[in-house]
């Protein structure tokens, strides 16, 4: 169907060209084929019709038509052929251009299948945000609410931390509220932690036994071993147990020590690092700081000595072994109870003995006695002042403050040999009116009597290195009276 078509779209295209262009046609064969050729045009259009009607019968109705008629017209046709936009009869050109009118349009076709979906595309990119919008107008400013009922007028009240209670772990902490009068007690309520177990940290290697010393193997860390000490190995262990030494407090003179006669402690503050046989006793006893207190000593009257002795703080009724580190001496009485100051350094302690026992205590500077008037019958010239005096005993110094209160402590024995002690005398011996007794000895007591006329004694002032409490420094200048007299020779 569509070769005829064709073959009826150029046949009217042919006849077109003939019709317009008859003058110049040389013979009467082109005037005879257009005629014919005009009655297969219209048997063609007929076919084209019914075609329409009934497209099942088309190739029938192709096959009725006139072939051989056709074919007649055909090779008559054919002679005529287009070039370089003009018709040609037998390659000659006839001067007619090969253009025909647009036809009538055809009727349109019915419409084909939809064709397969096709793939999508990609995304497209995201745009470009646009510019943010210029902010609104304020609004207008609400009206103010109404003003609200005054408070309660508060209650004073005291609040105070009462017991800390410690429960079972897990449980919840709490606080409990009481009030006793104006007064807020809050008791704490304290779950007990759980107990954790770490992981075994790298340090001393466990094991080794008394006398064993621990040794590096390579120089890889932790990398030791317990090993029996050799000569080498001990030699600076011996030197330390052998010697006893250092042994004291680094700074003695800053060891500021104080005694409670009534809780019978003692207690140390300022510089208070000491060592035993080489080691700082605080690493023992990690409470060893400034601040730190002893146990009480015995409630019975007499003297104690408190001293480290390389494991235990001891309260001793007998003066302890040199190469201890000693801290303190309590002369504990029923009157005018004191303590001295025994924080020695670093000499050895054979040399500390020897001191002890052929020098002792002694004065390097200070302790001048003025405001004295030999022979006179004025009281207040029979009261000196003394002056700040610093003492040594052995490698300890104390600083004794000066005595300008003109009030004096007294020091005489009674009985068989019990030492007594007055203490803010208005003299330096005990007087009768204005004569002095002195410390008289008569088989088996000392006692007291009075001084004949024109006899002369002895009296002593002690510097006492005391303790920094009130109580001991009332002894810290000392007058002790003597216990003989002379006879004036004149």
């Amino acid at each position: 169907m569509n070769d005829m078509k064709y073959i009826y779209n150029y046949l009217d295209r042919l006849t077109k060209a003939l019709t317009e262009k008859q003058d110049k046609l040389k013979n009467k064969l082109e005037d005879t084929l257009i005629k014919e050729i005009e009655v297969v045009k219209k048997d063609l259009e007929k076919e084209f019709k019914n075609y329409d009607k009934k497209l099942e019968e088309v190739s029938k109705k192709e096959a009725s038509i006139d072939t051989i008629s056709l074919y007649k017209i055909l090779d008559k046709v054919k002679m005529y052929t287009i070039k370089n936009g003009n018709w040609y009869f037998e390659d000659k050109d006839l001067g007619i251009k090969a253009v025909a009118k647009d036809g009538i349009n055809g009727t349109n076709g019915k419409d084909g299948r939809n064709g397969i979906d096709g793939i999508n595309g990609k995304d497209g990119k995201n745009g470009t945000n646009g510019r943010d919008g210029k902010d609104g107008r304020d609004g207008i400013d609400g009206k103010d609410g109404i003003n609200g009922r005054d408070g309660k007028d508060a209650i004073e009240a005291d609040i105070k931390i009462g017991k800390v209670n410690t429960i079972q772990a897990g449980e919840e902490a709490s606080v409990d509220v009481r009030k006793e009068n104006n007064t807020y007690i809050l008791d704490f309520n304290i779950p007990r932690g759980v107990s954790g177990r770490g992981m075994p940290g790298k340090g001393v290697a466990s094991g080794g036994t008394t006398n064993q010393v621990l040794v590096k193997n390579s120089s890889e860390d932790y990398d030791t071993e317990w090993v029996d000490r050799t000569p080498e190995t001990a030699s600076l262990l011996n030197d330390r147990t052998i010697l006893k030494e250092p042994t004291g407090f680094i700074d003695p003179q800053n060891v500021i020590i104080t005694y409670n006669s009534t809780t019978r402690k003692i207690t140390l503050t300022g510089t208070m690092t000491a060592y035993y046989q080489g080691v700082d006793i605080s690493i023992a006893n990690p409470t060893f700081v400034s601040g730190w207190t002893s146990a009480a000593h015995a409630d019975t009257v007499g003297n104690y000595f408190l001293y480290y002795d390389g494991t235990n703080f001891v309260w001793g009724s007998s003066f302890p072994d040199f190469s201890y580190i000693q801290i303190a001496i309590v002369n504990y009485r029923a009157v005018a109870p004191f303590a001295n100051r025994e924080c020695h350094g670093f000499m050895p302690w054979q040399c500390h003995k020897n001191d002890h026992y052929t020098i002792g205590t002694y004065r390097t500077s200070g302790g001048d006695i003025s405001n004295l008037v030999l022979a006179s019958t004025t009281a207040d010239n029979r009261r000196p002042i003394i002056s700040d005096c610093t003492i040594n005993d052995e490698d300890c110094v104390t600083v004794n403050a000066a005595l300008t209160s003109k009030k004096y402590s007294q020091r005489f024995i009674s009985n068989a040999n019990d030492i007594n002690y007055t203490l803010q005398a208005n003299d330096i011996v005990p007087l009768s009116t204005n004569r002095p007794y002195y410390n008289s000895f008569t088989t088996p007591n000392w006692g007291q009597t009075l001084m004949p006329a024109n006899s002369v004694m002895t009296v002593w002032l002690y510097e006492v290195p005391t303790t920094a409490d009130t109580g001991s420094q009332e002894i810290r200048h000392v007058f002790v009276q003597g216990q003989s007299i002379t006879q004036a020779t004149n």
